[in-house]
């Protein structure tokens, strides 16, 4: 049997400039709920407090010229219908920048949910 968890929203911080989510039932169904289209954030890579460098995936430049610098994009998500029991969550990642990169880069993903309660099962099955 599958976990299930009450799905309310998240925050993430990614490359991608537009992400599709999906929510998957105990059964398996794959339900569509909302696109997000992120906002551009400015960071300051070289004063990364995790100290993380960014892969995109990108060719070294093109005629000897430094890659393109990477672009974040903050897409905050809300669950539409409040939050939903659900098994699994289904990202996908859309729009890449820069636009030749090959690898979705994910900065910051912060998740709103909980487990739900046997109260909560019996009201939103």
């Amino acid at each position: 049997r599958k976990r299930l968890f009450l799905f309310a929203g998240m925050e993430i911080i990614s490359n991608s400039r537009n992400i599709e989510t999906y929510s998957t039932d105990e059964e398996g169904k794959e339900k569509y709920l909302f696109t997000s289209r992120g906002m551009k954030v400015e960071t300051d890579d070289e004063n990364d407090e995790n100290g993380a460098v960014a892969d995109f995936g990108m060719p070294e430049g093109i005629g000897g010229e430094p890659p393109p610098k990477p672009e974040w994009y903050k897409c905050v998500m809300i669950n539409p219908g409040g939050p939903e029991t659900i098994s699994c969550l289904h990202l996908k990642m859309l729009s890449l920048r820069p636009a030749r990169a090959s690898r979705v880069n994910i900065r910051l993903m912060k998740l709103k949910g909980r487990i739900p309660s046997a109260e909560d099962l019996q009201a939103n099955p």
